[in-house]
């Protein structure tokens, strides 16, 4: 498995690729909640991108992004719960 990610600087628009993972048998772009400047990428992934899997609240973070109108892309944001509930519909 691989990550890709924008390098530091990159301007990254709400859902818009901002990378992407991959295996052997796929490819996947990462979206971008928001909109702003990437700040930092965590180049450990691209030792051992299984962080991802194992650790996607701590450890397996992508990058850190600047803001630019964080109330503006918020709205447009499922909550927790929402996404959640969605999620389980893609299981089945």
């Amino acid at each position: 498995m691989y990550v890709e990610v924008q390098q530091e600087g990159s301007e990254v628009g709400q859902f818009q690729s901002m990378g992407t993972v991959g295996s052997v048998k796929w490819v996947s772009d990462i979206f971008s909640p928001v909109t702003g400047e990437i700040t930092m990428v965590n180049k450990e992934l691209f030792d051992g991108s299984e962080r991802l899997n194992e650790d996607p609240y701590g450890k397996g973070w992508l990058a850190r992004i600047s803001l630019n109108d964080f109330k503006k892309d918020l709205e447009k944001l499922l909550k927790a719960a929402h996404y959640a509930d969605y999620i389980k519909t893609m299981e089945t």
